[in-house]
Formats: structure tokens, C-alpha cells, sequence
């Protein structure tokens, strides 16, 4: 598989040549799960659908010890350290869901059919898109991490604190 191609403002993806709009991650390509730019900052379609529960009113996040996250949330666990400073909040920032990407990439949580690649443009900024070759696959991985971290939440919080 070839860099992506930049061109004048434009970042097109190396499998169908379609553009990427680099602030929306919206357009023609579904090869496309994340997206980490210079001038944009990044943004992922991962785990857009993801809602973290809210915290129980009289427990705090270090009020479980990390065994206990680890039991609750199984492989998801590695995503956690992604997303800790946003529990609590109604939806996760962008920046977060493309560092729960990456993470999960690292992991091999989602399938080694997905790259990250640079591009370096004249006329666009700098930065990384992660390109997946089989979409259908890398979206339905996604989907059962996502269930994967809302399911290990509501564990962690049906447990007595061990801290």
C-alpha cells in the first residue's frame, strides 16, 4: 500500500483514491477510522458511539484498584488509560477517540488489516491517518470493544471499592 497522497489542500486515501476531509472525517471513503492533523487536530469514527456511564455520585475514579479495573474490563482494559480523564463526562472528546484507536491498533484489539500513515503536504498541514482495508471488520471490531468498555463499566461499579 502506497502513503497517502496529498495534493493542494487534499489528503486522498491510498485504497480508492476518494478525499478525506481532514476536520470531519466525512466523505466517500469508509477505509478511513481516524485521522490526526496538524492544522484540524485529531478525530476518529472509533467509538463515536461509545457512552461512558456516569460515575456512581458517591465513588471516585481511583476508588478501584487497578486489579479490580483490570477483572472488570477484560481486554478492553488498555483503552482505559486513553479515556480516564474524560470518565464522568457525557461523550468523548475526538482527541480521545483517536487515542483509544491507536491504542487499540497497539494492541491488536482491532484487526491488523489497519495502518497509520503519515502525509506531509505543501499546501495542507502535517499528520496521520489510519487507513483499515477491511471496513466492515475494523467497524464491527470497534462496535464489540465499545460494548466491551460500556459492559466493563457497569461491572466496575457493581463492585465494593477496594482502595
Amino acid at each position: 500500500m502506497d502513503n497517502c497522497v496529498c495534493s493542494c489542500g487534499a489528503v486522498y486515501c491510498p485504497l480508492c483514491g476518494a478525499g478525506i476531509d481532514l476536520g470531519y472525517l466525512e466523505g466517500e471513503c469508509l477505509h478511513v477510522l481516524g485521522v490526526d492533523s496538524e492544522d484540524f487536530g485529531a478525530n476518529a469514527v472509533a467509538f463515536s458511539e461509545l457512552a461512558l456511564p456516569a460515575l456512581p455520585e458517591d465513588r471516585e475514579w481511583d476508588d478501584w484498584s487497578e486489579a479490580q479495573k483490570r477483572e472488570a474490563f477484560g481486554a478492553c482494559f488498555a483503552l482505559l488509560e486513553a479515556c480516564e480523564e474524560e470518565i464522568g463526562e457525557e461523550t468523548l472528546s475526538e482527541g480521545t477517540r483517536y487515542q483509544m484507536l491507536e491504542r487499540a491498533i497497539d494492541q491488536r484489539l482491532v484487526s491488523g488489516k489497519v495502518v497509520c500513515y503519515e502525509y506531509f503536504g505543501a499546501c495542507t498541514s502535517n499528520g496521520c491517518v489510519c487507513i483499515t482495508r477491511t471496513p466492515e471488520t475494523s467497524l464491527e471490531e470497534i462496535a464489540k470493544l465499545t460494548a466491551g468498555l460500556e459492559e466493563g463499566f457497569r461491572r466496575l461499579y457493581r463492585m465494593q471499592p477496594q482502595r
